[in-house]
């Protein structure tokens, strides 16, 4: 047996021997095509690098950047509204503020006018009491009424 399993060896490697000049001629001619597809490998080696140095690294580092940005760009949009807010109650304040300074002003006139009243009826009173005038404060009051409306009047066309 061991005699047939040896000549059935040699029988084979000596088929191979004859082949092996043709399969050296068509390991030559697919060699270009092998070089190619190992330089074409390479090169993917190269982007899976990239690949990997991007998936593990490069990404998450911007997620995390772009996370931090976009909560601190909530925060400032909130204090954009709070800032707004804010602006609009300083508003209201000075409406408020300007409306104080009329009536202010109006006051100021008012008091004004009383003055000039009082030193008019004062006048009066005096010249009243000078003439030995039998007239009632009624009527002395109906006078000076007549008088405050005609200087309102006079005010008026003076400021308008």
């Amino acid at each position: 047996m061991r005699l047939s399993l040896l000549v059935t060896l040699t029988a084979q490697t000596n088929k191979d021997i004859e082949k092996a000049p043709q399969r050296r001629k068509e390991a030559e001619e697919h060699l270009p095509q092998y070089l190619a597809l190992i330089d074409r490998l390479k090169a993917a080696v190269g982007l899976q690098n990239q690949l990997t140095t991007l998936t593990t690294t490069t990404i998450p580092t911007t997620e995390a950047e772009l996370a931090e940005a976009e909560t601190k760009l909530r925060n400032a949009i909130d204090l954009l509204a709070d800032a707004k807010r804010k602006a609009a109650d300083l508003d209201e304040d000075l409406a408020g503020l300007r409306k104080l300074g009329i009536v202010a002003r109006d006051v100021k006139t008012a008091t004004e006018q009383i003055a000039r009243q009082k030193l008019r009826i004062g006048t009066l009173e005096g010249d009243l009491q000078a003439t030995g005038s039998t007239r009632t404060s009624d009527d002395c009051q109906t006078d000076i009424d007549k008088v405050a409306a005609a200087e309102c009047v006079c005010d008026q066309v003076a400021s308008g």
